[in-house]
């Protein structure tokens, strides 16, 4: 067992030294972190990679990320783990107001930022589709995890991350225990106020953003429903 802290503190977005080390060496998930630090704030950073480490822990035992009976026709796709960092840390980049006036859904725009930056580095079109499909439906239920692969070890990340699944402490060499029980390394910020509210405010901006019965959706007629409130996003379940 192990608690992740949930301080509230003010810092610069960054990483610890000891958390730059679980980064991939690859050039393509170097840069895809420099984009997110320089773009996202720490809660989000933190949330990303938190996500990068129980996906790769899925992803290292294929037997607890495989498709469900109702697709095992299907071959589970997994990505090399810096094809994995890329997406994950890039999941939440487009919740940034620099993307609210544009037209799509925070999960597509950053899912194209991801597949732009990916291609560059010489990624194949058939993982690319995987990469794109993961990052474009990581906050839909019900659908990732019958998919199997790296695209539902995405999605039990999520899961894991927002209370959904325990944390697989068991599928984690020691390295990535570390960092996640060490909570003051990767500590939560207020991620669902955080995160809640910068979806909130892209749908109230542009509702083509937020379609209805989606969880951006959800959130959004949240948040015109109790203008007062200030709290988590009451939607906000993932």
């Amino acid at each position: 067992m192990c608690k992740i802290s949930n301080s509230k503190a003010s810092i610069t977005a960054k990483l610890s030294d000891a958390v730059f080390e679980l980064v991939p060496e690859h050039p393509a998930a170097q840069e895809a972190l420099q984009l997110a630090l320089a773009s996202s704030s720490q809660s989000i950073i933190n949330h990303s990679f938190r996500t990068y480490l129980y996906a790769q822990a899925f992803s290292a035992f294929p037997e607890t990320a495989r498709a469900r009976d109702s697709v095992h026709t299907l071959q589970p796709v997994f990505f090399e783990p810096y094809v994995l960092f890329v997406a994950c840390i890039l999941h939440d980049v487009a919740i940034t107001e620099e993307y609210d006036l544009v037209p799509e859904r925070f999960e597509i725009v950053s899912a194209g930022i991801a597949i732009k930056l990916l291609r560059r580095h010489g990624v194949e079109e058939s993982i690319l589709r995987d990469v794109w499909l993961a990052m474009a439906i990581h906050a839909t239920p019900g659908v990732a995890e019958h998919y199997g692969g790296a695209v539902g070890a995405m999605r039990l990340a999520i899961l894991v991350e927002f209370g959904g699944l325990s944390v697989p402490l068991h599928l984690m060499s020691e390295p990535y225990r570390n960092v996640i029980c060490e909570g003051f390394l990767l500590p939560r910020l207020g991620i669902e106020k955080d995160l809640g509210d910068a979806v909130a405010r892209q749908g109230r901006k542009d509702r083509t953003k937020a379609p209805p019965a989606t969880w951006a959706g959800l959130m959004t007629l949240s948040s015109l429903e109790n203008p007062e409130w200030n709290g988590v996003n009451k939607a906000f379940h993932l």
